[in-house]
C-alpha cells in the first residue's frame, strides 16, 4: 500500500494494520496516481497485475473472469473488462438527448468479448502481465490524477498504447465486470466541461495523431489550435446564454476541450516519451 504524499494520519493509520493484514506500506513523497504506481510496481508478486479504482466497485467473480481471460489466451498481455455506470439517480433525460459522452466522461466499457485496441483499456478495469513491467514499462507520472484540478487524463490509455506499440496484444474480457460509482456532482454540466478541459490537456499524451500541429506557433501553440480554439471560444459565449439543448453542450465542451489543448502546448505536456525502467522487477 502506497502513501502518497500524504500530510495527515495516513501513516500511523496504516501501520496499525500491519499487525492484522498482509500489508507492505510505501511512500511516495511526489503527488500523482501514476507515481504511486510506479513505486508500487517493484513490490508486486504474480505474473498478473490487477487494476481498479476507489469508486469501482467488482462484480463478486471478477478477479476470476480476468484470471480466465489470461489464462485462455496466453499470446496477449492487456486485459480490459466491462464498466457499467452506477447512478447515484435514473440520469436526466437530457444526457441522453445529448449525446454526452459517457465513455469519456465515466469510463464506460461496452465492448464485446475478443481481441481490442489496447486504447479501449481503461483503469477502472484491467490486468497486465507482469512480464511487461518487468521489461521496464513504467507509467508515465506526467499523466493522471496529481491533486490539481486540471491535470491531463489519460493515465492508463497513454501507457496501454504504449505496449501495443512495443507490440502487446490487448484482450477484452466481457464477463469481467465493475460497476463505476458516479457522484450526483458528476452528472452537472459544470463538472463535465472540467473533464472536457482535462481530456483536451491529455489527448497529445495518448493520442497525438488527433492533434493538428502544422503551421506557425502563436505563443507555443500551433496556429490550427489557436484558430480553433477563437472558434469554439466565441460560439460557446454566444450559446451561453441560450436555452440548454444539445448543440449548446457540444459548443461548450469543444471550447473546454480546445482550452485543454492550447494549455499542453503552453505547459510543454507533449507526447510521451519512452517511460521505462530496465531490470526494475526481478
Amino acid at each position: 500500500m502506497v502513501d502518497n504524499a500524504s500530510t495527515d494520519d495516513t501513516p500511523s493509520i496504516l501501520s496499525s494494520f500491519v499487525p492484522r493484514l498482509p500489508l507492505t506500506l510505501l511512500r511516495e513523497t511526489g503527488a500523482g496516481k501514476n507515481r504511486a504506481l510506479n513505486r508500487a510496481l517493484p513490490h508486486g508478486e504474480g505474473d498478473l497485475y490487477v487494476f481498479t479504482d476507489d469508486d469501482a466497485v467488482p462484480e463478486p467473480d471478477w478477479l476470476r473472469r480476468l484470471r480466465q481471460a489470461a489464462d485462455a489466451h496466453p499470446d496477449h498481455a492487456v486485459f480490459g473488462g466491462s464498466i457499467r455506470p452506477f447512478w447515484p439517480q435514473d440520469p436526466p433525460a437530457w444526457m441522453a438527448g445529448f449525446k454526452v459522452p459517457l465513455n469519456v466522461l465515466y469510463s464506460i466499457t461496452a465492448e464485446k468479448e475478443g481481441p481490442v485496441s489496447a486504447n479501449l483499456v481503461w483503469g477502472p478495469n484491467m490486468a497486465i502481465r507482469a512480464e511487461a513491467f518487468a521489461a521496464g514499462h513504467r507509467f508515465d507520472d506526467q499523466v493522471g490524477p496529481d491533486g490539481s484540478p486540471g491535470y491531463a487524463m489519460g493515465s492508463e490509455t497513454e501507457f496501454n498504447m504504449r505496449l501495443e506499440r512495443a507490440g502487446y496484444k490487448a484482450w477484452f474480457a466481457e464477463s469481467a465486470i465493475v460497476h463505476h460509482m458516479i457522484r450526483p456532482e458528476q452528472m452537472s454540466v459544470e463538472w463535465m466541461l472540467g473533464r472536457a478541459y482535462r481530456h483536451g490537456r491529455g489527448i497529445r499524451r495518448f493520442d497525438p495523431s488527433r492533434v493538428p500541429t502544422d503551421g506557425p506557433l502563436l505563443d507555443g501553440v500551433p496556429l490550427p489550435v489557436v484558430a480553433r480554439q477563437a472558434f469554439y471560444r466565441t460560439a460557446a459565449a454566444l450559446a451561453r446564454p441560450l436555452p440548454p439543448s444539445r448543440k449548446r453542450f457540444w459548443l461548450l465542451w469543444r471550447e473546454q476541450w480546445y482550452r485543454g489543448l492550447a494549455d499542453s502546448f503552453r505547459d510543454k505536456a507533449g507526447p510521451a516519451a519512452p517511460v521505462r525502467q530496465p531490470g526494475a522487477l526481478a
